[in-house]
């Protein structure tokens, strides 16, 4: 038996209050593929400077008649939880049946008024749902949503709407060990949801209660270099987080330990020197290439597989002639190498899928959010469908 993360995504860094909330519950509910009696979850206060009070947690199974067998959430025998400053911990174990195909549904209860610095997030609708009601419904009963008390405006104002959870960023289950262990590694395309919220549903109806997915993408990550900087402040836009070869094993080996990592990073170093620094050319293909190459090693240091996709075109009728030129050029040259190396114990071709057949240089249209990068449910579904699962598990 082991335990496994049935829903885990990364907190972000704001860099300052993200927003405020008192007397709120949070709900997050999210379909579980895996089996098993006892439950956990891991309180995340990460990137925090102050602590923050929970005044309830519990975790219970949504039923046609709400939420059922409501269970208590405790840290150290205390219903009432404070966790510090960048505090990371798992709750004590938790009585709960559940089978694959549950939805879950944790709760969690502020009652006096907390600034929270760092969130967990996605946009996509078609998998976890996140909401936030006035007052206390740890119990499990319904809630009108509402708004936080504050919120950031580069939050508020995002183009797509997003969805967060705060005060823990996993769910564990204790589980056969039979169950394949899967990690998303990437930047926007896989934080966002849209793709991994599609496959999940496959690993669902082909691999009941055997498969689990979590999501290690942060919107913006290179792989290369740590947060762009703000071309305006020159300060570094720190939701775009640590380079990923300096995050990669801390954020896919924290809690679980998986077989197999699926991973898709490096649009944002062949973008983000064009963008947002006014350079001719994107980061050299060579500098990538070897990035891609110290993940490899790291996760077979690790006992995992690892499986790498193609970068997607960007192409985006707003952007100068010159941009896209240089982002296909190194685009190319990276995919030709990631199609043809044998560091990897596999390959996705997300390209030959998304690209258009009239201009590769752009994706299909319908299949991203207006913005030629990031893909949409549709384009979520295609990538979805062009991973061959026998390589995952």
């Amino acid at each position: 038996m082991k335990w496994v993360s049935s829903i885990k995504y990364l907190s972000t860094r704001y860099g300052e209050r993200a927003l405020s909330v008192k007397d709120k519950t949070l709900r997050l509910s999210f379909v579980n593929n895996l089996n098993g009696d006892r439950v956990r979850i891991r309180f995340a206060n990460r990137y925090s400077p102050v602590p923050v009070a929970i005044d309830h947690m519990t975790i219970g199974i949504q039923k046609d008649t709400g939420i059922g067998s409501v269970t208590d959430v405790t840290l150290h025998g205390n219903t009432e939880i404070v966790l510090a400053a960048e505090q990371e911990i798992f709750s004590d174990d938790t009585a709960l049946n559940v089978r694959a195909g549950d939805t879950l549904c944790v709760s969690v209860y502020f009652k006096e008024n907390q600034d929270i610095c760092s969130v967990c997030s996605f946009w996509s609708e078609t998998g976890p749902k996140a909401s936030l009601g006035r007052g206390d419904h740890t119990d499990g009963s319904m809630f009108e949503e509402t708004e936080p008390d504050y919120l950031l405006e580069n939050i508020r104002n995002d183009v797509h709407k997003m969805f967060y959870f705060f005060g823990f960023d996993a769910v564990q289950v204790y589980t056969h060990d039979d169950v394949r262990v899967i990690a998303a590694f990437g930047d926007s395309i896989t934080h966002m949801s849209y793709f991994t919220n599609a496959l999940s549903r496959r690993l669902f109806r082909e691999y009941p209660g055997l498969a689990a997915l979590y999501n290690c993408g942060i919107g913006g990550n290179r792989l290369i270099h740590d947060a762009t900087a703000d071309p305006e402040t020159g300060k570094p836009i720190e939701v775009f987080g640590e380079a990923g070869v300096k995050r990669f094993e801390r954020n896919v080996f924290d809690t679980d330990q998986p077989d197999t990592v699926l991973m898709l990073i490096g649009i944002n170093d062949i973008m983000h020197p064009v963008q947002f620094k006014g350079k001719e050319s994107s980061a050299p293909a060579e500098d990538v290439i070897e990035g891609y190459r110290k993940i490899a090693e790291a996760a077979h240091a690790r006992h995992a597989r690892i499986v790498i996709g193609t970068i997607m075109p960007c192409g985006n009728d707003e952007y100068p002639d010159a941009w896209i030129a240089a982002f296909e050029k190194t685009r190319q040259n990276i995919n030709s190498w990631i199609r043809s190396q044998s560091a990897f114990d596999g390959v996705i071709d997300y390209d030959a899928a998304m690209h258009s057949e009239n201009d590769p240089r752009y994706l299909k249209d319908g299949l991203h959010l207006g913005d030629g990068l990031h893909p949409n449910d549709i384009g979520g579904e295609t990538m979805a469908a062009a991973v061959d699962l026998k390589k995952l598990m």
